[in-house]
């Protein structure tokens, strides 16, 4: 769900252009909020299966650690794609600079679909792998 928010949501600023408006995007976003919701959910169970009972707090702490540092570093990477390519002509106001922030928009949510596709594919072999027998 996440990936197709992000395709929505690529979708409506390509389609929107410099003319904004806000209620375009609160469908693509919604569907990202319930896939973010999903997919924690899902990875929780699937990396606390794999954890002794014993371990169990120190396997639910370690995957707090990491989501967290996971969220920073994708928004930081976010973040420089967008401000790479928006440049410094981006920041200065005007017509241009509108089009050239919603070309940097466009192709920052290509890394998030990326991601988020290849997280999904890799979650989904992993719950595979870890299966139990019927």
């Amino acid at each position: 769900m996440l990936t197709i928010g992000m395709i929505g949501l690529r979708v409506v600023i390509n389609g929107v252009g410099t003319d904004l408006n806000p209620y375009l995007f609160t469908v693509p976003l919604l569907i990202c909020g319930f896939g973010m919701g999903t997919a924690v959910m899902s990875l929780f169970q699937v990396t606390m299966s794999s954890v002794e009972a014993q371990d169990a707090g120190a396997g639910s702490g370690a995957m707090q650690a990491f989501q967290q540092v996971g969220a920073a570093l994708g928004i930081a990477i976010a973040g420089q794609i967008f401000f790479s390519l928006l440049g410094e002509d981006g920041m200065e106001g005007g017509t241009e600079a509108a089009s050239s922030f919603v070309h940097a928009a466009s192709q920052a949510t290509l890394y998030s679909m990326a991601v988020f596709t290849a997280l999904a594919l890799g979650l989904g072999v992993s719950a595979y792998r870890n299966r139990q027998p019927p």
